[in-house]
């Protein structure tokens, strides 16, 4: 399980909000995190039909209904930071379908499910992406949204691990 601080792009989602992730777009440029030589040596890189696993996903959004907190699902679109995209990156990210954007998870979820793990991510929406506020995005107000995001992050992961456990 993986989680993260992201923008939200899909205009609907505010800060604050979790989401989580049913599919993902690498534009941070490069596949996982492996060299070329350490993906033959692991056979890694091998497709897979999806980065990620139906079952955790039905799994956690089962969590998140018993805990009553409200999850978004959506694409996240991951970038190179450590930088907040442009307004025109934005607009290019919602073209393409992207929900919210990231700067991290894209390569982690690619290596874990091409390696044969399930994987499944939860991303706490911490600001509107570049654009869509009237404000400068802050560092400071990412950081105090993602405290507040965590209060429901948490009570998801208490009520998938429990289920699980139960298994």
């Amino acid at each position: 399980l993986f989680s993260n601080a992201v923008g939200a792009i899909n205009r609907t989602f505010r800060p604050g909000d979790l989401m989580l992730a049913t599919d993902h777009i690498n534009w941070i440029g490069r596949r996982g995190l492996f060299t070329p030589d350490e993906l033959v040596e692991r056979r890694a890189g091998r497709r897979t039909a999806s980065y990620y696993s139906p079952r955790l996903r039905e799994a956690l959004t089962q969590a998140a209904r018993r805990a009553g907190v409200p999850l978004h699902h959506g694409t996240l679109m991951g970038g190179q930071g450590p930088t907040y995209e442009t307004a025109a990156e934005v607009r290019m990210a919602a073209a393409l379908g992207a929900h919210v954007a990231c700067m991290s998870t894209v390569h982690e979820v690619t290596v874990a499910a091409e390696l044969g793990c399930e994987a499944a991510s939860l991303s706490c929406i911490t600001n509107l992406a570049t654009g869509l506020g009237t404000e400068p995005l802050t560092h400071d107000e990412v950081t105090v949204v993602a405290d507040r995001g965590a209060v429901g992050l948490r009570k998801i992961l208490e009520e998938f691990l429990r289920e699980e456990a139960g298994r």
